[in-house]
């Protein structure tokens, strides 16, 4: 029993007790406002493993630079490709971890810590695609990720509870919609977003590998699909009497007769509406175009059309 209960790590001062937490405090510190700041997944679990063996035992040969950079690096690395190469799998992961532990021992890098690097982009979903830019939103074979089958969003702000399936990009963006028309660009964190969609953050830059941007672009371009349907193709295609009348019923839906925050608005009127301003810019002058001409096929002067149209 005693052999069990024995340890061998050498007594350690009182110095090295502060310094190792307190290097564990201001690492996992900095990772987390870059992560906050930067909008990307940089907090991750295997880092705080790392602190462990940089900041209680910075002498061993496995705290040294080089194995914590390479060693990360190469089994990030590993994981990476084997995701993309394997499905989805319980033997597909454990692969993946004994080729990084197999390559990091090879070439003299060994960090243990890393050994978990292939668990978290697999479990995460990340791929080589999503990581380089997003051209791909799955994995080898088309795999949808390992989320729930069924999500429960809360609403920031609200209260309402949205209970839905989410299992593509798409089942994510409207309820990204209702956070950025509660909070505006700049108001709308990870953490409301995390919160609002019931995901982790790891499935979300999955989806939406530039993050904020990815999520606002996704947005617009819901946003976009809804003029379509509801304002433009209507004012465009369907007679005057109809139309008309169709195009005032779907804005007040939309805006539930004035209690909800224009989207658009929120963004046009936010710290970053320059960002978006062309694109809402478009939608509105596309709208006027649209108003102006059906009232130009109902009979009225095309100044007078276009002064309508304006007004209203």
């Amino acid at each position: 029993m005693k052999r069990f209960l024995a340890r061998p790590q050498p007594r350690p001062s009182p110095r090295l007790v502060l310094m190792a937490g307190a290097g564990g405090v201001l690492a996992i510190a900095c990772l987390g406002l870059m992560t906050d700041r930067a909008q990307m997944p940089l907090l991750m679990a295997p880092f705080g493993a790392s602190c462990v063996l940089l900041f209680a035992v910075p002498g061993s040969p496995l705290s040294q630079p080089a194995n914590v950079v390479g060693g990360h690096v190469l089994s990030t690395l590993v994981g990476l490709l084997l995701r993309l190469a394997l499905p989805d799998a319980w033997w597909a992961v454990a692969l993946a971890v004994g080729a990084a532990i197999a390559l990091m021992t090879a070439l003299r890098v060994t960090h243990p810590p890393a050994g978990a690097d292939p668990l978290v982009v697999f479990a995460a979903g990340f791929s080589l695609p999503a990581v380089s830019g997003g051209l791909g939103r799955r994995g080898a074979g088309g795999h949808r990720r390992g989320l729930p089958p069924a999500e429960r969003h809360r609403l920031s702000g609200g209260g309402a509870v949205m209970a839905r399936s989410v299992a593509e990009r798409a089942d994510v963006v409207p309820v990204l919609a209702e956070v950025f028309r509660r909070h505006g660009f700049e108001g709308a964190s990870i953490g409301l977003i995390v919160e609002a969609t019931g995901l982790g953050r790891g499935s979300l830059y999955h989806f939406f590998p530039a993050g904020k941007a990815d999520m606002a672009a996704a947005v617009l371009a819901h946003v976009s699909a809804w003029f379509e349907t509801n304002i433009f193709e209507p004012l465009e295609t369907r007679p005057p009497g109809e139309a008309i009348p169709a195009m005032f019923e779907a804005v007040t839906d939309y805006f539930e007769a004035g209690r909800r925050i224009c989207l658009v608005g929120a963004f046009a009127l936010d710290d970053t509406r320059d960002r978006f301003a062309a694109a809402i810019e478009g939608y509105f002058r596309r709208w006027l175009e649209a108003l102006g001409g059906c009232l130009a096929r109902a009979g009225w002067p095309p100044e007078a059309a276009a002064r309508m149209a304006n007004e209203a």
